[in-house]
């Protein structure tokens, strides 16, 4: 027989489960016609499902049972939904001709603890939120012809996994409660330094119906790219469940354009049926930047003496390799990833789930979010540890838009549990996962967790610890890393991140989360510059969204919480000492009102945007050329909220830029020129004369007492022929004081220093710098020079002792779809905003300085209206437009 699914995301009801009685009974409850529901009623009766996914919060706030736990500090008041068990149920009428066939039930999601009943019958049970359970339904449970019913009963999360805690004890974690290192469910449901408490539950993902004598579980399709690109061979290893004996696979691969390149045939032997197909000039799957995402078609036909079943996927041609081996100059080994022989920048951010309530990320949201990643100029995206494998959607779209993933599987911040029921569920769960994406060209690494070895190290343990001491081990050096090598050899893995050498931090070897600025030390952020390692995973500062974000925190709160200080802000930054550590470095950097919420958030958001630029800035110039690959990567955290709040996030969960989008967008832009300078003190040594030693400082650059030397260089991962490049520095009244020029050699994939000039130490400067090269799009255009290709400001730091005038004239232009703006005087931190249109109106670029003699271009989308622009050194905003 030919196989049968039927979708079941329809006509679904839920309700509280009432402990009191049978499920059986509880579940014969009646259907609901009120349109309104009390908090008593919810286990009296049934009531339809408004979304499907769902996930219990949802339906609760669509019927007004609870107030919204995003708005002020309702968070508080909905932690009982997490304490209570819920139940779904819906009803499916399945067609005559199969009677007395068996089915099976396809969840592809369950969150987490699921008892499924059929017609009144237990049929299964779950307890793995990121598994796809497939439950058998035996005939004598099914109904031909008359409905069927189909009960999920969710047990509270939170209770079983404080009953397996007190079972086990309780063991080591980082943020949320001990008890979640024991259950297999989202950690960051537990609430994290960036979100909320909200134990959900409830049917996440698809469910449907299936009946067939045999199927198509899976379809593998790796390739071996010839180093001159001109042929690749696919191998294709096809899965059969329940085969029988004379069964064929059809193959049919299509090119990116639909034409058809191969037909193939092959017999199905053990289960499996496996071909290798030659590609003459493969059109390659390339990271965004660096070639077209060029995507190829296979559809593959399980044939018996008919057609029983066919699958289709999408897959890319491409060969990726982490590279880690040994530098020319300096210690340790790189750590890059080389993609079709090409070496490749790992630039970006990281990434949470987009919501705390999953279900409500639509597939527009979700395209909306990565194709703001690669309008930033992002190369990678991690999947962080603490949320979920992502839906299928999320690696399209990856694959579509050329986004690299650093996947991490689902541990994160704790000492995990090893003992063999826990191990048996991360081994199902592995082998889901990994079969589910492994055809993503975007996923280029696999990785064990995060942060785990770091909180081990944090009780005494180590990397070398035995797996006596240290359980966890087991899980990502045994489990995780046998699954990869068994269902996914193509792709690296690394048992954690971060991870290498004797400890995490080893800046050396492998990766590092490198947070001194913020955590740890708290260091200055002018100092990431010595912060680097082969590859930073995770670094990251606080900035607060935009107003209109800011302004959903309070709902309906008075206007008396409306002030940086007050609780409810501090609700909305769950991150230990957030609203201290904000206040130290704005203090530390910028003069402002620190009890004006306005100011406070304008200061908070440039300080975020100068950090994540000199951190960026910085570590890329260490991606030096071929074997001096010093720094290979920097993927901030993060990139994205799931609630309004305060965070480490560039983009807020409004998809509302932050400045520091912009900042760092301009850091990964493809070709950069950067300037920085830094302070050359007189030291002397007994016996010595003096000598000008360079010291990077955090706040010296702001002194005219000593001298300074600015150092200029170029990045570009593109070759760059006959560039040149033109600096001048300017006095904060807007008055020229010097200028200079240089030729810029020819730079293939690499940051190559230019030079180091000698700043004027009789008055502060504001330094710019123009390259101009036939590679690229305009970005301004200055006076005597004419068009540019990239641009670079520098100040003296701290930006709070810089003498910025008040009276300067800031000018823009609308040309078409193109905002042109022009200063007088030195203009620090431009941020335009469209007023009452601020998710209508998209901006190219934001929160950039601006000098005389310059016209900067602002590419807009969006009907224009209004705008204001707020910058430092003024009170409130001024009307541009």
């Amino acid at each position: 027989m030919t196989f049968f699914s039927l979708s079941l995301n329809s006509n679904w009801e839920w309700k509280q489960r009432n402990s009191n009685i049978d499920v059986n009974l509880d579940a014969s409850v009646s259907l609901s016609s009120d349109s309104t529901i009390a908090v008593d009623n919810l286990a009296s009766a049934w009531y339809p499902v408004t979304r499907f996914p769902s996930m219990i919060h949802t339906e609760l706030l669509a019927y007004n049972v609870i107030p919204d736990p995003y708005e002020g500090v309702n968070e508080n008041e909905v932690q009982w939904i997490g304490e209570k068990d819920w139940m779904y149920r819906c009803k499916f009428s399945l067609p005559d001709n199969f009677e007395g066939k068996s089915a099976v039930l396809a969840f592809d999601g369950l969150d987490t603890f699921a008892t499924v009943y059929v017609n009144g019958v237990e049929v299964g049970k779950t307890e793995n939120m990121f598994l796809r359970y497939r439950i058998e339904v035996l005939s004598e449970h099914l109904k031909v012809g008359e409905q069927n019913e189909l009960v999920l009963v969710f047990e509270s999360a939170w209770f079983k996994a404080k009953t397996i805690e007190k079972e086990h004890g309780a063991r080591n974690k980082w943020n949320g409660d001990s008890s979640r290192l024991y259950i297999r469910k989202a950690q960051y449901h537990y609430g994290w330094d960036w979100g909320p408490v909200l134990m959900t539950c409830g049917p996440w993902r698809a469910v449907r119906i299936e009946i067939f004598e045999s199927r198509i579980s899976d379809v593998y399709v790796t390739s071996e790219i010839l180093k001159s690109h001109s042929g690749a061979d696919l191998t294709v290893v096809v899965t059969v469940e329940s085969p029988f004996s004379g069964q064929k696979v059809e193959i049919i691969i299509s090119s990116p354009s639909d034409t058809v390149i191969a037909k193939v045939s092959a017999s199905v032997i053990n289960g499996q049926a496996m071909s290798i197909i030659h590609v003459s000039n493969p059109e390659i799957w390339w990271p965004l930047g660096y070639g077209k995402q060029s995507l190829y078609k296979i559809s593959a036909t399980l044939v018996g003496e008919q057609d029983l079943h066919t699958v289709e996927k999408n897959f890319g041609i491409r060969k990726c390799k982490l590279v880690q081996r040994p530098l020319l100059d300096q210690p340790g080994t790189s750590f890059f990833f080389e993609i079709n022989h090409k070496r490749i920048f790992g630039g970006g951010a990281n990434w949470i789930p987009a919501d705390s309530l999953i279900t409500r990320i639509s597939d527009e949201r979700y395209e909306a979010w990565i194709k703001l990643m690669a309008d930033g100029n992002f190369s990678m995206v991690r999947v962080w540890g603490g949320g979920v494998y992502e839906s299928d959607l999320f690696y399209d779209l990856c694959d579509k838009y050329g986004l690299m993933v650093f996947q991490d599987f689902m541990f994160a911040c704790g000492s995990y549990p090893a003992h063999d029921a826990f191990l048996k569920l991360v081994q199902d769960e592995a082998e889901d996962n990994v079969k589910r994406l492994r055809n993503h060209p975007s996923i280029v690494i696999w990785t064990g967790n995060n942060e785990d070895y770091a909180v081990a190290e944090s009780t005494g343990l180590s990397m070398q610890s035995t797996f006596d001491a240290f359980p966890n081990r087991k899980i990502y050096e045994d489990v995780l890393q046998n699954t990869i090598k068994r269902l996914c050899p193509d792709v690296d893995y690394q048992p954690g991140s971060p991870y290498g050498g004797k400890a995490t931090d080893d800046a050396t070897i492998g990766d590092v989360h490198q947070w001194n600025v913020w955590h740890g030390s708290q260091k200055p952020y002018q100092q990431y510059c010595d912060l680097g390692a082969r590859f930073v995973s995770e670094f990251g500062m606080q900035g607060h969204p935009h107003l209109a974000t800011v302004a959903k925190y309070f709902g309906s709160n008075s206007d008396d919480e409306k002030y940086p200080q007050s609780y409810t802000m501090d609700h909305h930054n769950k991150a230990s000492g957030g609203d201290r550590r904000i206040g130290i470095y704005i203090v530390e950097n910028i003069k402002t009102d620190l009890c004006d919420l306005t100011e406070f958030v304008y200061a908070s958001q440039i300080m975020q945007a100068e950090a994540l630029f000199w951190a960026v800035r910085d570590w890329r110039r260490e991606w030096k050329g071929e074997n001096r690959e010093y720094c290979s990567g920097a993927l901030i955290w993060q990139v994205n909220d799931c609630w309004p709040v305060t965070s480490w996030a560039m983009v807020d969960y409004y998809l509302r830029p932050k400045p520091a989008y912009f900042s760092v967008k301009r850091a990964l832009a493809r070709t950069s020129i950067n300037i920085v300078r830094k302070r050359t003190s007189p030291r002397f040594t007994a016996g010595e004369s003096p000598a000008d030693t360079d010291i990077n400082t955090s706040i010296m650059t702001a002194s005219t007492t000593h001298p300074h030397k600015v150092h200029i260089w170029v990045s570009s991962f593109d070759e760059i022929n006959n560039a040149k490049i033109f600096i001048r520095a300017f006095t904060l009244s807007g008055a020229l004081k010097q200028q200079w020029e240089f030729e810029v050699p020819d730079i293939s994939n690499a940051s190559v220093d230019i030079s180091q000039i000698a700043l004027p130490v009789d008055e502060e400067v504001v330094v710019a710098a123009w390259l101009v090269s036939d590679l690229g799009s305009t970005v301004s255009e200055v006076d005597g020079i004419g068009p540019v290709v990239a641009r670079a400001i520098d100040w003296p730091q701290p930006l709070k002792y810089a003498k910025i005038q008040t009276d300067t004239a800031v000018v823009a232009v609308v040309n078409e779809n193109i905002l042109e703006i022009s200063a007088n005087k030195p203009v620090k931190g431009v941020i335009l905003d469209a007023t009452d249109r601020v998710d209508t109106v998209k901006w190219d670029d934001n929160a950039f300085d601006l000098v005389p003699g310059e016209k900067v271009f602002i590419k807009f989308i969006g009907s224009i209206g209004p705008v204001t622009g707020k910058w430092l050194g003024i009170t409130g905003e001024k009307v541009l437009l």
